[in-house]
């Protein structure tokens, strides 16, 4: 947008998985926007992409929340394409891995 001030505003927040989302920016209007970066394969006509249940939840619960999907890595051309958090489909969400919890056997 050509606007210095926002691009001094951009900090790479990656490093804090609490957050759930990976850059945080602002909008040309000011207000913030929390970036989730993730690498994206194209298969068929759709985008396929991993996130955490915490990222999940920030991007219901999180104002200005945006997903930075990233195909054709590796290509001269690679494309990011973004839309917000709140547009992400219910029926889009597959579960693929479980985390499993079990008491400790006590030995005898």
């Amino acid at each position: 947008a050509g606007r210095a001030d926002l691009a001094a505003s951009v900090n790479d927040v990656s490093h804090n998985t609490r957050l759930g989302y990976d850059i945080e920016s602002r909008f040309i209007d000011g207000s913030i926007k929390r970036i989730e970066v993730k690498a994206a394969a194209l298969r068929d006509d759709a985008l396929r992409f991993f996130l955490s249940e915490n990222e999940h939840r920030q991007s219901i619960l999180l104002e200005g929340y945006v997903f930075a999907l990233v195909t054709c890595i590796g290509t001269a051309r690679p494309r990011i394409d973004e839309f917000s958090g709140g547009e992400l489909p219910p029926t889009s969400l597959h579960a693929v891995n479980y985390e499993v919890r079990l008491r400790k056997p006590k030995h005898k």
